[in-house]
This record gives C-alpha cells, structure tokens and sequence, in this order.
C-alpha cells in the first residue's frame, strides 16, 4: 500500500540524515496546516471557545497565528485590527519547508506609513532586516471571535488576500 500525501507536501521532506524531517519509511511530512481554537479557560473545564483562526503561508504560519493571537490578547485589538497589522517573520536555514530547503536567515517586517525605524534598530542589533512594503507580508489569516458575554461572532478576512469573512 503507498500513500501519497499530496504535490506540494512531498517538498516539506529533507534528505539530509539526522533532520528531525528527513525521508524515511513509515515517517510523515511535516506539514504546516495550522488551525487554531482559544479558549477562555481550559476546554476540558468547561472554557467558552473566543477564537478561531488559521492561515495558509507555509513557513509563516506559526508566526502570523501568534502574532494574530498577541495583538488581540495582549495590546486589546479586535479581529479586524488584528488581521490587518503589520507583521515581521523569521527566516531560518535549514527549517524551510520548500525545496531547496536553505534560506538566507533573515527577518522581514512589513513597513506602513515610511515608519522604518523598527527595521533599522533591529538591524543595529545585528540582525539581517528586510523591509516589506505595508501589504507584503507571506500568508494571511481569517479570525471569527465570539464574544465572551453575547455570544455574538465577528469575522475577519485578511487584506493581503482576496478573502472575504463572515459568520452565521
């Protein structure tokens, strides 16, 4: 019996022994679907579910899903305001999903409004800084809320891809 997983998930494996992703019998892709379910308190304990949120983007999937996660939680952004802030992602050799697989390691960040300071005190540190222009950043997210008193659900496409969002 074969399995194929599919035309672009065959590029996520390594061929370099000893990678945690590397080709072997009996071993499966990393793959790079993301979905994600907050909740208020543990689901198991009875948690009220607050978002659900996913995005396509390969590599930057992690990275968009938390940023998206921090801006809502952590600086009090609604869905819509989540999705739509600039974003930054990290590059790293050697973990890139599509082949060939090295990358240069660098950080991208999306620049808004000819505001390159970020970009130019995170190069001051060292590190290797792209500046993308305000809508350029790799993937994109859709977010429904619900909100934690009503129950009411909000939607929230992404600008960066032709998308729409509703709810229901």
């Amino acid at each position: 019996m074969a399995l194929f997983t599919g035309g672009r998930s065959m590029t996520y494996w390594h061929l370099e022994p000893g990678h945690p992703n590397c080709l072997r019998a009996g071993a499966r892709t990393r793959h790079t679907m993301k979905p994600v379910m907050v909740f208020n308190d543990v689901a198991e304990a009875g948690g009220k579910l607050r978002w659900v949120l996913g995005t396509p983007g390969g590599d930057t999937q992690m990275q968009t899903n938390l940023q998206a996660i921090s801006a809502m939680l952590d600086h009090g952004l609604n869905e819509a305001e989540a999705a739509q802030a600039p974003r930054w992602c990290h590059h790293q050799d050697g973990t890139y999903s599509n082949h060939p697989h090295a990358v240069e390691e660098s950080l991208t960040v999306e620049i808004r409004e000819n505001d390159s300071r970020l970009v130019e005190q995170l190069s001051a540190l060292g590190h290797t800084t792209e500046a993308l222009s305000g809508w350029a950043a790799r993937g994109s997210i859709g977010i429904v809320g619900v909100h934690p008193v009503s129950n009411a659900r909000f939607a929230a496409a992404d600008l960066r891809r032709d998308a729409q969002a509703q709810v229901l």
